[in-house]
């Protein structure tokens, strides 16, 4: 995992977090991240930085995205194979 400090401190766009999912990148905000109580980015996410780099399936975490945006039930309009890796995702980033 490879992590790039931020230069800013404490401005609106410093909450930004950018993540590098297998080589897709993807933007959301810290409390985005943190909403689930601790968790795999809660324990990452300590300090301020710029970019993440997870090696882990980016169509997959589409879906963990939406899930911490506060759609609970992604997992029923996936196929079982994509609902399988999307379980695990889900354990991986410690949020089941």
């Amino acid at each position: 995992m490879q992590l790039a400090r931020s230069n800013s401190e404490s401005s609106p766009a410093s909450d930004k977090v950018t993540l590098n999912v297998g080589g897709t990148m993807f933007q959301t905000h810290l409390a985005t991240l943190r909403a689930h109580g601790p968790n795999y980015f809660s324990k990452l996410l300590g300090s301020k930085y710029a970019t993440i780099f997870i090696d882990r399936n980016p169509c997959i975490f589409e879906h963990i995205l939406d899930y911490l945006r506060g759609y609970p039930n992604v997992a029923e309009s996936l196929d079982p194979l994509t609902r399988t890796k999307f379980e695990a995702d889900l354990v991986f980033y410690q949020l089941k």
